[in-house]
């Protein structure tokens, strides 16, 4: 990939985390936010689990929820909730 090619995707990125979710949301953990989201964008299609994502990242589980659901909100993933019978 080129350099121009990476420099846009890394300005849609910075306008999506800025732009789209720390200001309207009036997120102040900016460095955990981009930690989920680029977790979220090198590990697409594994399974995770907001706690392990929680750990990962040093937050508690609730955050990792409410910043993953920001990220559905501007379409950036999509979580597929699972459904265990038990």
């Amino acid at each position: 990939m080129s350099n121009n090619k990476k420099e846009l995707l890394l300005t849609y990125f910075e306008d999506i985390i800025t732009k789209d979710i720390e200001q309207r949301y009036n997120v102040r953990e900016s460095k955990k936010l981009r930690a989920i989201a680029r977790f979220y964008l090198t590990n697409t299609s594994r399974p995770v689990t907001f706690s392990s994502v929680a750990k990962m990242i040093g937050m508690n589980t609730d955050t990792a929820e409410k910043f993953s659901s920001y990220f559905e909100d501007v379409y950036l993933i999509f979580c597929k909730k699972v459904f265990l019978e038990g």
